[in-house]
């Protein structure tokens, strides 16, 4: 991993009007209103009438986490988590993204969220896209059209089978919080937009 390492001080770096709106809708997402809970919110998962709690990271275990998998050889993993801390999108558009997306030469991409309608702009960390460029070339991606989330069968990642695969990194890793999801990347991204807020 040649262009990027975990560093305590790497920004959330969201700056246009539709990246502040974006901030400003996690931000309340994570501090869940008046009934802020600092560790944990409930949510229904995927899992047919299930219901469980989601915990945050801490911003350097989470890039710390980052770093261990893509040198393990879980590039995927490794990127899925750093787009998730660092984007804050929900894991439905995280899945959909695109090599082209992530990579562009603007710095920005452009989705329509797939829950809400909503287009939004996401401003690509500069630093974190020296890993993304990083898992590209190590994959050996041909076209850069493809979903980044793909698996060896060449079928996108489902959001249950990235579940699956979380819960086996927390094993695997010792990641000490006991509910970790696909939630938990979009939690991690809210909380360092709080603390932030707070420097």
């Amino acid at each position: 991993m040649n262009g990027w390492t975990p560093s305590r001080t790497d920004p959330v770096s969201l700056s246009t009007q539709s990246d502040y709106d974006l901030k400003i809708n996690i931000l309340f997402e994570t501090l869940n209103h008046k009934h802020y809970k600092p560790y944990k919110t409930e949510y229904k998962m995927s899992v047919k009438h299930s219901c469980t709690t989601a915990d945050y990271l801490e911003w350097d275990v989470a890039m710390n986490l980052v770093h261990r998998l893509y040198r393990d050889g879980e590039i995927r993993m490794s990127l899925l988590i750093g787009c998730g801390c660092f984007f804050g999108l929900r894991i439905s558009d995280l899945l959909r993204l695109t090599w082209s997306q992530v990579l562009s030469d603007e710095g920005t991409f452009t989705l329509r969220e797939k829950k809400t309608g909503k287009r939004r702009i996401v401003k690509v960390n500069s630093d974190f896209k020296k890993h993304i460029k990083d898992c590209h070339d190590a994959l050996g991606v041909k076209d850069d059209e493809q979903n980044c989330f793909r698996s060896q069968k060449g079928t996108v990642y489902s959001i249950q089978r990235v579940n699956v695969k979380l819960k086996d990194i927390k094993t695997k890793y010792g990641i000490r919080i006991e509910h970790f999801s696909t939630h938990t990347l979009r939690k991690t991204f809210g909380r360092k937009v709080f603390e932030s807020a707070g420097e």
